[in-house]
């Protein structure tokens, strides 16, 4: 999913704090099973992993030769030739992958359960009328149309003035 995409579930709507509580759950439902999801292919992928290298290390075992090994086959160079295998290192970088996706999952999930509780805090604030009537917003809205009104005047004023000039 988009970074982006993210965010907009994670971002909060003050003025329709019902279909955000309403959609919490989903978002926390949907989250946590792509979660499980990303948990089941990195332990999937540890499997194959741990498959494959016990397969190859069997091999070279039985058959040294087939993988240019002609010297004494030590516990260090078969761990060495399984470690070096191409197909072993393709696994371990797809290992890292869906390690990452499943951290940037569960980083997403913790978001969601944070604006929880900033969506409880949300309703307290507009509970405690926080919107409803603040005395700094009125006093700057006030001031506001006192200045308009000082400044229509004063402009009404100037092109009387101007008028009587002329």
């Amino acid at each position: 999913m988009a970074t982006q995409d993210i965010k907009d579930e994670l971002r909060i709507d003050l003025m329709r704090l019902e279909y955000e509580w309403r959609r919490q759950a989903e978002l926390c439902y949907k989250w946590g099973q792509l979660e499980a999801d990303a948990e089941r292919e990195v332990d999937s992928l540890k499997n194959r992993l741990e498959v494959c290298q016990a397969n190859l290390d069997l091999d070279i075992r039985r058959d040294p030769v087939k993988f240019n090994l002609t010297s004494k086959v030590t516990e260090t160079l078969i761990a060495n030739r399984v470690t070096t295998d191409e197909i072993v290192i393709g696994l371990q970088e797809e290992l890292v992958e869906a390690k990452h996706t499943l951290n940037s999952i569960s980083a997403t999930l913790k978001a969601i359960e944070h604006k929880a509780k900033a969506l409880d805090n949300a309703v307290r604030l507009y509970l405690s009328g926080y919107w409803s009537s603040r005395p700094d917003i009125e006093d700057d809205k006030n001031e506001a149309v006192r200045r308009a009104k000082d400044d229509a005047i004063r402009e009404q004023l100037k092109e009387d003035r101007k008028r009587r000039s002329e």
